[in-house]
């Protein structure tokens, strides 16, 4: 089962607050795929984006075509890898008050990349950014969990398991 997103008008707007400052550190874990691996149009998984480059991630083509799934640190738009479509991914998203580490089905693929986020929406938007833009994700998301915290490795190598087991994802801790 999962949330299917058509890339036209779906977005779910949820009660947590992920924004810098209701939430200075928090953990975003994603399962899902995507029905296309264009970065154009822009479609973000999840965002609270009120035009800061708030935090947020989906396929963006700024920042060069080498890895369309990028990440909004605050500072701008940063790759973060090579998305395919119709692959199922595990994504661990860790944001700190001044940096973003990333994990992709187990392996680090960002590690304490500069950030300085300030305002942003006060709700977390899944299928899309929030009311500033309109970048709707295509494709499912089968689950999507937060942490108001920085989990241990163990902790995230326990919950990066249990996931890849339950939607048959490959986990390698492997840096890609």
């Amino acid at each position: 089962a999962a949330l299917r997103f058509d890339g036209e008008k779906n977005m779910l707007q949820t009660t947590v607050d992920i924004s810098p400052a209701a939430a200075p550190v928090v953990t975003v874990i994603a399962v899902f795929s995507s029905a296309t691996e264009e970065d154009r149009p822009l479609r973000k998984l999840y965002g609270d984006d009120s035009g800061g480059y708030d935090r947020a991630a989906g396929l963006d083509e700024r920042a060069g075509p080498e890895k369309n799934y990028k990440v909004f640190t605050g500072r701008g738009v940063e790759p973060y890898f090579a998305l395919k479509a119709n692959e199922t991914y595990v994504t661990v998203d860790q944001y700190t008050a001044t940096d973003f580490s990333g994990w992709v089905n187990g392996a680090a693929m960002l590690t304490k990349v500069p950030a300085g986020w300030e305002d942003a929406l006060p709700n977390l938007y899944i299928g899309g950014t929030g009311t500033s833009y309109h970048e709707p994700w295509q494709g499912d998301i089968a689950e999507m969990i937060v942490y108001g915290r920085v989990l241990t490795d163990d902790e995230r190598i326990q919950i990066e398991d249990y996931l890849g087991a339950k939607y048959g994802v490959a986990i390698n801790r492997a840096a890609q």
